[in-house]
């Protein structure tokens, strides 16, 4: 009933999907599900039967982060293949194809994209999300850092626990969003940690602002990867906070009652693949 299998009702799970160096986040919270971004092209049979091994019919939320291909390749097939509520999007001037893709399997299931205002919450379940990041603000240029900056960044809330869900957002989008005066409490207990663990992301002054009990690296086991790198890896390790990542351990579930987080493995190493990639 409601288009999804429930979880339990008092229940948060987020997923991070096994995507190699990609995002792929699927949260449910009772009847409720959404997905944060779904993988590259090639993951998108992974991404869509992982979602209906949960007995998901309905998203009530698909979240397109930014205009890259690692995290937007696979949410035309999710669009195809779910009831998706809402859809979205950071503003763009351009296309991309996995985008144009996307654009068409909503044109066909009658979705029109939501651009999410600067402190924008939405509810989900006993949970709710907000939109943290300033959208727009770093240009329409098509260069890395650039989309990367303009990445849709989420703090979602569930009872007493809190997450924050960063993509790929980098150093001047950080420092936007610590800035004094802004009024953005990015307190959280699990972190995602920024860009796969790039140098780009995941400032010392970002982390001392987020402080995290648990963080969460998404990141690929590829012989020829270069992530993480060791400046962010060393921050994570001085103040000691576990991370699981899913090179190591592959899909990473955890699950909140609103008081406490369990983790369906334990935590990887500190361990990184280059001192300074971006």
């Amino acid at each position: 009933m409601g288009g999804t299998r429930t979880v339990a009702r008092n229940v948060l799970k987020v997923h991070f999907i096994n995507v190699g160096q990609a995002d792929s986040i699927l949260i449910q919270q009772g009847k409720n599900a959404m997905l944060i971004d779904g993988g590259t092209i090639f993951n998108a049979t992974t991404v869509v039967d992982y979602i209906k091994a949960q007995g998901i019919t309905k998203l009530n939320y698909v979240v397109g982060t930014h205009l890259h291909d690692d995290h937007l390749g696979g949410l035309s097939s999710v669009i195809w293949n779910f009831k998706v509520g809402k859809v979205f999007l950071p503003r763009a001037s351009y296309m991309i194809p996995e985008l144009i893709a996307m654009r068409i399997a909503m044109f066909f299931q009658g979705l029109i994209p939501v651009y999410p205002a600067l402190g924008q919450t939405f509810p989900f379940g006993k949970a709710t999300f907000t939109f943290l990041s300033k959208l727009g603000k770093y240009s329409s240029g098509m260069d890395q850092d650039t989309i990367n900056n303009n990445s849709l960044v989420i703090k979602m809330k569930y009872g007493k626990n809190t997450f924050l869900f960063t993509a790929d957002a980098s150093e001047l989008a950080e420092a936007d969003m610590i800035a004094p005066g802004n009024g953005r409490d990015l307190r959280s207990d699990v972190m995602k940690i920024g860009h796969h663990g790039s140098s780009t992301s995941t400032t010392e002054p970002f982390l001392d602002a987020v402080n995290p009990r648990y963080a969460v690296l998404t990141a690929s086991n590829d012989m020829w990867s270069l992530l993480p790198a060791k400046v962010v890896m060393d921050r994570f390790q001085a103040k000691k906070i576990p991370i699981y990542r899913t090179d190591e351990s592959g899909t990473i579930i955890l699950t909140s009652d609103g008081e406490n987080i369990r983790f369906n493995c334990n935590p990887g190493s500190y361990k990184s693949r280059s001192y300074d990639y971006r």
